[in-house]
């Protein structure tokens, strides 16, 4: 079992195009993460399967890490990713 926190301060970026940089700031955010991972051997010649499961931003935390503001972004704001399930199985052999 593992997880993971990670703190975004929030963007720092300028109120309007005349203001100077990092006049303003995007809201901070908190992700958790958690990850569940189990090894199981198997018969052949030291050969073993590892079967794992992934929670991503695990309460849904609503973010922006990209305004579209400035030459990052094209113009379009990029959100966080939502809350994410994914498993992974991997052979050893």
């Amino acid at each position: 079992i593992a997880g993971q926190m990670l703190y975004g301060s929030g963007l720092r970026t300028a109120a309007n195009e005349e203001a100077k940089t990092n006049s303003t700031h995007l809201p901070s955010y908190t992700v958790y993460n958690a990850s569940v991972t189990h090894v199981v051997p198997l018969p052949w010649r030291g050969q073993k399967l590892l079967l794992g499961f992934d929670i991503i931003n695990m309460f849904d935390e609503k973010y922006f890490y990209n305004s579209g503001e400035g030459s990052i972004g094209l113009g379009v704001a990029h959100a966080g990713m939502p809350r994410s399930f994914f498993g992974r199985v991997q052979w050893f052999f």
